[in-house]
């Protein structure tokens, strides 16, 4: 039987590690389907939609946003960034929005690039070799270059 893992529901962006969770990317049927958050072990989720839904047996973040070019979803990296950071060092993560293409997608490479210093072509290099479907918004690519900028200048500033 042949299985497309670039289209499931959820897929695994960093596996799971020393102590550490795992990250995963999904859709809104990943969060929504207990069994699979428990078999999975998923004790976190962040939804990134316009309509929060309720999720069993996992801490959640909400971050209310419109899958739209102009929605200011830059306002909300550094918040998601954080609950991802907090909620890895004790669980696996499902970070989801409708479909896992856009919005959630473009929280997790703004993740990427932070943590492991990352550009956003290598953030997304990486999320597209997990989940193939994986495409921001082009307001969210400019928003994700902007925050690769301030970064960059952040960690430049540091080093002087």
């Amino acid at each position: 039987m042949f299985v497309n893992y670039h289209c499931l529901s959820m897929n695994c962006i960093i596996a799971p590690l020393n102590g550490c969770g795992g990250i995963y990317l999904g859709n809104l049927n990943a969060a929504k389907d207990a069994q699979l958050l428990s078999q999975y072990n998923i004790g976190a989720v962040l939804q990134v939609l316009d309509q929060s839904i309720p999720v069993t047996n996992a801490q959640k973040l909400w971050i209310m946003a419109e899958d739209s070019e102009d929605f200011p979803l830059h306002k909300y990296f550094e918040q998601g960034i954080k609950f991802i950071e907090n909620q890895t060092k004790k669980t696996n993560v499902l970070v989801h929005c409708y479909a896992g293409i856009s919005r959630s997608a473009a929280i997790l490479a703004a993740y990427l690039m932070q943590k492991y210093n990352w550009t956003i072509n290598q953030a997304l290099i990486h999320l597209q070799s997990k989940r193939k479907i994986v495409s921001p918004n082009p307001g969210f690519m400019l928003q994700l270059q902007d925050f690769q900028t301030k970064i960059q200048f952040i960690r430049t500033k540091h080093k002087n």
